[in-house]
């Protein structure tokens, strides 16, 4: 009996994990999911940066707790009580309960006290998502992205919102999470991880290592045209919505189509905005051209809006400051 209960254990495991195989192979083959990629991360959530498919070994543990916590919690009932006493003298690969023990103790922290059936089965489906997330983070190469966010300056929350909201098509996604996890073959990749005979500096520059950061961010040929563009059209956006809230009348119905002028005033006059404007101060101060300056005619008050496009490591160096 206990011979064939191992068996079909051993066949539903097999099963769950070809399930898993083919549905990452949809994904590759539909440029879903890139083949570098992270496989984790497949699996936490979409508010904690992944990409939210349900992982079918957790949701069956998931499922398991939820059973244990009902016959655990509901003693009223004379049926559940018989089926409690049955389960717990079953053995242990038999027994809802007994399992729930085991996922329990091996989700557990090392130096953490259970105090039985709130510690073990109110908090394991939470983390069964840490063990997930925490697995991810640890990995050497496609955990540096998690591992070097500074959440005090950022919260999760508004890091993964555009992975929450899903505007993105799934190709696009698919790349941007794989430049998060180092994994696109640049010249750094293929010498480091590929182990080629290949130079591991920027095809552009030949000065730094061609990481995913250089690219982004810190490439002194692509900073005189490319990231110059990019900043243009994210300032565009941004002056376009505070365009509209302030009541300025606009030509164009969408914000890629916007050019920003020179100067704009909303009707009636209240607010005057300034496109890239020089600002003359009493003291020198390198950087006197803001993008956008908001200015309100009625209260006398401006404000000097500049939009920096720094990689995640960088964001520290460009946070606001007093002057």
């Amino acid at each position: 009996m206990i011979t064939n209960i191992i068996i079909i254990i051993i066949i539903i495991i097999i099963i769950i994990i070809k399930i898993h195989r083919k549905t990452r192979k949809m994904l590759t083959i539909y440029k879903m999911h890139h083949p570098k990629a992270d496989i984790d991360t497949l699996y936490v959530k979409r508010k904690e940066g992944g990409r939210g498919l349900v992982q079918i070994g957790a949701a069956n543990k998931a499922e398991i707790i939820n059973i244990a916590e009902y016959l655990n919690t509901n003693y009223k009932d004379q049926f559940v009580n018989i089926v409690k006493s049955h389960e717990s003298t079953q053995p242990n690969m038999n027994s809802t309960i007994k399992i729930v023990a085991k996922i329990t103790e091996e989700l557990s922290q090392p130096n953490e006290k259970s105090d039985g059936k709130q510690d073990g089965i109110q908090h394991t489906m939470a983390r069964l998502g840490e063990s997930l997330k925490k697995k991810w983070k640890n990995k050497v190469m496609h955990g540096q992205y998690i591992r070097n966010i500074d959440r005090q300056l950022i919260s999760e929350e508004d890091m993964f919102l555009w992975l929450s909201k899903r505007d993105l098509k799934a190709e696009t996604e698919s790349e941007i999470v794989a430049a998060q996890d180092q994994a696109l073959k640049t010249k750094y990749y293929a010498t480091k991880i590929l182990n080629t005979e290949t130079d591991s500096k920027c095809r552009l520059c030949q000065k730094f290592d061609e990481i995913i950061d250089h690219i982004i961010s810190a490439c002194p040929i692509l900073a005189k045209e490319p990231y110059i563009k990019r900043h243009d059209r994210v300032c565009a956006q941004l002056h376009f919505n505070i365009c509209k809230v302030t009541g300025v009348q606009l030509d164009k119905k969408h914000w890629y189509e916007h050019v920003p002028k020179s100067v704009e005033t909303s009707q009636g006059g209240k607010v005057t905005i300034w496109w890239n404007q020089q600002v003359q101060t009493d003291r020198t101060i390198p950087n006197n051209k803001p993008d956008i300056i908001i200015h309100d005619n009625e209260k006398g008050t401006c404000m000097l809006i500049d939009v920096a496009i720094s990689g995640d490591r960088n964001v520290i160096k460009k946070k606001p400051r007093r002057f």
